[in-house]
């Protein structure tokens, strides 16, 4: 993953101290790990994230705010300007198909989920 980009992009547009931004890059890991459903819109992957966090009784407030703010960032921020159409452009169709098959494979999703995906 690009954990090492989000922080450097933390650092270089002063939206985190240097103190901050690794237990950002945390937060983002474990929002990751938590394998949101593919089939949600980014805010709503953001607050069931964030519900989970609620639920569980060694999370403060502070970290609760703090991982709201990392996700929120990295969603709304970091992956819009990683992510862009010239980069989608310079990769071979067949490049990314195989990219997509590779990561339904990893998240376990049936066949025909992963046929329905590529047509």
């Amino acid at each position: 993953m690009h954990f090492s980009e989000y922080k450097d992009y933390l650092l270089q547009h002063n939206l985190a101290p240097e103190k901050i931004a690794t237990p950002f890059v945390r937060w983002v890991q474990r929002f990751i790990a938590s394998n949101p459903s593919p089939l949600l819109s980014s805010s709503k992957k953001v607050k069931q994230f964030l519900q989970n966090l609620e639920e569980d009784p060694t999370i403060q407030k502070w970290q609760l705010e703090q991982a709201e703010k990392a996700v929120q960032l990295y969603v709304q921020l970091f992956l819009k300007n990683v992510t862009s159409v010239s980069d989608c452009q310079d990769t071979p169709l067949d490049a990314i198909y195989e990219k997509l098959k590779t990561v339904l494979r990893l998240k376990h999703y049936a066949l025909r989920t992963e046929k329905t995906y590529t047509d």
